[in-house]
């Protein structure tokens, strides 16, 4: 007999009360969706099958710092209003 059989043989197991009924039916409910929400995959960050684009971001610090901030701009208040 399977876990959900089991399950609904007890709640429906006519020897036993509605009180008993309600309790297992609530137990069995709960017991189902959790097993059934621990199935789903839960993805965090990269997404299975996407390609990773490989980005020189310290390079591309170096040079937004060069051509903005540094002591002699590339791009210096002449460019900007």
């Amino acid at each position: 007999m399977g876990r959900r059989s089991l399950s609904m043989h007890l709640v429906l197991d006519s020897s036993s009360n509605d009180d008993d009924d309600n309790f297992f039916l609530s137990v069995t409910h709960v017991a189902v969706n959790a097993d059934e929400s621990g199935d789903e995959t839960k993805h965090r960050g990269s997404i299975i099958g996407h390609r990773v684009l490989q980005r020189d971001r310290q390079e591309g610090y170096q040079r937004l710092y060069q051509d903005y901030f540094s002591d002699d701009p590339t791009y210096g208040h002449s460019y900007f209003r």
